[in-house]
């Protein structure tokens, strides 16, 4: 009960960094171009307050629980979003990309060998992922609950698009974009990777030890994600004073990624502990039959128990 104290503070705290950091960001932007104070220390508070999460909710290992009730439902219906959003942005990419031969954004020059394999990686995984999390979803919706346990191999596929997304970013986005300014974006590049692989380690129960840092790197990248998108949005009603390269590197998957984590952080925190689940490999072994009972009685044992029921 304690843990879930600290980590519905840890929660509070998120929401209410991720308000400041994202007026913040929004604000100072435009000046972007002349670098100015605030603009450059906006970085450093971002990457301060992720490292303040990780080591406030993840100093110790604590046990994650299953989920039911309101916090599954609000997993669940995420985790159908974030499917549904990785999906559709993979198909557009392979539509821009096997069709118009175009390259996906912001990068506009000829792709080298290399770039086009982290592409064609991107777009694989991306569509594999996208509909597993959608059958995954489906199946917690089934069975109304946020179970642990299963699919090993595929709950890895959104962390490998993950992957090459970020090993794309250092071949072709960091000759497009001034790393600096874009630095609380390169930030949602990691963090959500190591979100995504702790959201592999739950889902999938083959660890017996919990991840350390599941419910920080959640908050990290909830906060993250919703800086990013929200000053993305910005910038479709500031394009004339809005520097290009601010939230350049997030995208629409990014946007089912802020719920999940989010919902992910917020049903550890909220959700009751004595409604949890035990994994796939944690279920309780059928109880062996009494062998003693299924002795057959000895002879002596028949006679007398005919004698007391005669008396």
């Amino acid at each position: 009960m304690a843990v879930q104290k600290k980590y519905q503070k840890a929660c509070w705290a998120t929401l209410g960094a991720t308000a400041i950091l994202t007026v913040w960001r929004i604000a100072v932007t435009p000046q972007a171009a002349q670098g100015s104070v605030l603009h450059c220390l906006l970085p450093v508070f971002t990457v301060g307050a992720v490292l303040a999460l990780l080591l406030w909710c993840g100093l110790k290992k604590e046990p994650l629980h299953a989920m039911k009730g309101l916090a599954a439902t609000g997993v669940t219906a995420t985790t159908f979003i974030s499917g549904v959003l990785l999906t559709g942005f993979s198909v557009f990419v392979a539509e821009r990309w096997f069709v118009k031969r175009e390259m996906p954004y912001p990068q506009k020059a000829i792709a080298t060998g290399t770039d086009k394999l982290f592409i064609v990686g991107l777009i694989v995984c991306g569509l594999v992922g996208g509909v597993f999390l959608i059958y995954l979803s489906v199946q917690w919706w089934k069975k109304r609950r946020v179970e642990r346990g299963g699919f090993p191999l595929l709950v890895l596929t959104p962390v490998l698009w993950s992957w090459f997304r970020l090993l794309r970013y250092e071949t072709s986005h960091v000759s497009a974009i001034a790393t600096f300014c874009s630095l609380p974006d390169v930030a949602v590049l990691v963090v959500e990777m190591l979100f995504l692989l702790a959201f592999a380690r739950f889902v999938s129960g083959v660890e017996e030890k919990p991840p350390r840092f599941f419910v920080g790197t959640s908050l990290s990248t909830g906060m993250l994600c919703t800086m990013g998108v929200l000053t993305g949005i910005a910038r479709l009603f500031l394009q004339k004073t809005i520097a290009v390269s601010e939230g350049a590197l997030i995208i629409v998957p990014d946007i089912g990624f802020a719920l999940l984590a989010f919902s992910m952080a917020f049903g550890q925190a909220f959700s009751k502990e004595e409604n949890s689940l035990p994994t796939a490999e944690e279920q309780p072994e059928a109880a062996e039959p009494n062998r003693e009972s299924e002795k057959p009685l000895e002879l002596d044992e028949i006679l007398d128990d005919i004698l007391r029921q005669n008396h």
